[in-house]
């Protein structure tokens, strides 16, 4: 199962309109609100990497009013490295 977070931009017109399309997106777990340089923060889960990206390509970036993205994808290798290295954590 991968994990991501993903940065959303609106336009500020579009906030519920595009909050009320993320909904939707069976990929995208959590929405947070936010304050700042992003408007909304996800929690997207799915089957691969390539699966979140296709989630973020097809589904959230296409989204009328969405201006940018940034997606940050979880670093399994490094859980994994961890688990190895120390088994009791």
């Amino acid at each position: 199962m991968s994990k991501a977070f993903v940065l959303v931009v609106v336009a500020p017109t579009e906030t519920i309109n595009v909050y009320k399309k993320l909904l939707k997106v069976d990929e995208v777990e959590r929405i947070y609100p936010t304050l700042g340089t992003a408007d909304f923060l996800l929690f997207l889960e799915g089957k691969s990497h390539d699966q979140i990206a296709k989630t973020v390509r097809d589904n959230v970036r296409v989204i009328d009013g969405v201006k940018t993205t940034v997606t940050l994808v979880e670093d399994e290798s490094l859980k994994a490295l961890v688990e190895i290295i120390d088994p009791d954590k």
